[in-house]
């Protein structure tokens, strides 16, 4: 239920700003001259997604502070390690690997023995590029 609710209010946070903020923005975006009507406009526009998704986020933060009033400390100690853990395996492990794969992809597959196997597995009809867009 929880994980629901999060992915409800990511998806509520994103359609504020695309209808809200973005669509204004890009009207006042770029080329030729503006009122100054719409870029009021564009910037309330966008104070108010912004207003809205902290409303979100503050009524959010409200919710898992009553939760947290529901447990006992040694469970909210618990729970706020496990937190701590995948955060930090996401932020410190994960995201710099994918960084790095990311980086090496392009030498790791313009290598030789790469290109061979490549070339030796289009003559058998076995298409790369339908597994690695």
């Amino acid at each position: 239920a929880a994980a629901a609710t999060c992915i409800v209010v990511a998806v509520i946070s994103r359609f504020v700003f695309r209808s809200l903020g973005n669509r204004w923005l890009r009207s006042v975006g770029g080329h030729g001259r503006q009122t100054y009507g719409l870029r009021v406009r564009a910037k309330s526009a966008l104070a108010l997604a912004w207003f809205i998704n902290l409303f979100f986020f503050a009524g959010c933060s409200w919710v898992v502070i009553a939760y947290g009033e529901c447990y006992e400390l040694s469970t909210t100690k618990s729970l706020l390690v496990g937190w701590l853990t995948g955060v930090g395996v996401s932020w410190l492990i994960m995201e710099p690997a994918q960084i790095l794969f990311v980086m090496a992809c392009p030498c790791i597959f313009k290598t030789n023995c790469f290109q061979q196997a490549y070339a030796q597995l289009q003559n058998l009809g076995i298409d790369l590029s339908l597994i690695f867009p």
